[in-house]
């Protein structure tokens, strides 16, 4: 296994993947670049791949994957970056080339078409995670797995025509849960990230790191609304730059449909939302950074880097990576706490 502190050499490929097994095969000629976006949110990856091809006929769709492999110390690695769906995309004509720049969807992108019917749930007293594992496995190709359990303590509700990713991440979002994609575009249901995945150091980041803080929609009032009651959950705590005492001001955020877990009380729904809520980004740095496999957004990373300041446990919240002469990638983390 490589050392990802230490210098290495990368080159990339596409290869194709077999749906049955999920394992990757032969690879795909005449691609010069993908640029891959990730996210903390929806489908949560996209990708934009070159194609450049002699003569109309183009290269076919299907499950492909991006790979990686590293050199270090005279031993070689592969690793998968990202797997993605090959759809169409635009071809320009010229001088006997077809050139595409096609799209390549995520792993989750058939369950954004599939939809609930009018009165589906997803049951109170149900385990959660497992609920939205089933949920994914029976619209998409990719494998996934429960990774823990949390019980709902009340009925989700969704609404005709509601994807079956939105009302997977309805459920999540109940928790404080989250998905994640691998590589190998394998579908995790998972907890937040507690452990870090990655040091970013001086050896492994470029220079021209952006800090970037903001602290003045973080609610400081939780208003829960069920039936005919409310309870308004308060951070007046003093030492808080954000609650009432400090402000001067109240900042609310109203949950008409309040989805409790694991038996909490009304009252105690209301105080984990507005915890939650405070516990918000207090400083958000972009950087360029060498490639590492297996860091998404949604994980934690270890930055060390002393001439910007930063020294602690960042959350990534949003990464492209550019494979064409190499592999770079740009990436946006936040720094945590309660405010």
């Amino acid at each position: 296994m490589a050392d990802w502190s230490r210098a290495y050499s990368a080159t990339w490929r596409v290869r194709r993947v077999d749906p049955a097994t999920w394992e990757s095969v032969e690879e795909v000629a005449g691609i010069t670049s993908v640029a891959i976006s990730r996210s903390s949110t929806d489908a949560l990856e996209s990708a934009d791949l070159q194609i450049s091809t002699v003569g109309t006929g183009g290269v076919r769709g299907g499950w492909v994957r991006v790979e990686a492999e590293i050199e270090q110390g005279g031993e070689s690695e592969v690793v998968p970056i990202a797997t993605v769906l090959l759809a169409d995309g635009t071809d320009t004509f010229s001088r006997g080339w077809r050139t595409t720049i096609a799209k390549g969807l995520s792993v989750l992108w058939p369950a954004t078409k599939r939809h609930f019917l009018r009165g589906q749930t997803a049951p109170k007293g149900t385990d959660g995670a497992a609920w939205c594992a089933e949920q994914l496995r029976a619209c998409i190709a990719a494998p996934v797995s429960a990774d823990g359990s949390f019980k709902l303590s009340d009925h989700v509700v969704f609404k005709s025509g509601q994807t079956i990713l939105s009302g997977v991440w309805q459920v999540l979002d109940a928790a404080g849960w989250r998905l994640r994609v691998n590589g190998r575009g394998e579908v995790s249901v998972c907890a937040p990230a507690t452990d870090t995945a990655l040091d970013v150091t001086p050896s492994n980041v470029m220079d021209g790191i952006e800090l970037d803080a903001a602290l003045t929609d973080v609610p400081n009032v939780y208003v829960a609304i069920e039936g005919t009651r409310a309870h308004y959950a308060r951070n007046t705590d003093p030492s808080s730059p954000t609650s009432t005492v400090s402000r001067g001001y109240v900042v609310e955020q109203v949950d008409a449909a309040p989805k409790r877990i694991d038996g909490e009380s009304f009252e105690g729904y209301a105080e984990r939302k507005l915890t939650e809520l405070r516990t918000q980004v207090v400083r958000e740095y972009s950087w360029t950074r060498d490639f590492a496999p297996d860091v998404v957004p949604g994980d934690l990373v270890r930055a060390r880097i002393p001439s910007a300041g930063i020294d602690g446990a960042l959350r990534v919240t949003s990464q492209t990576l550019d494979c064409k002469n190499g592999l770079v990638v740009s990436e946006t983390a936040a720094l945590e706490g309660v405010v």
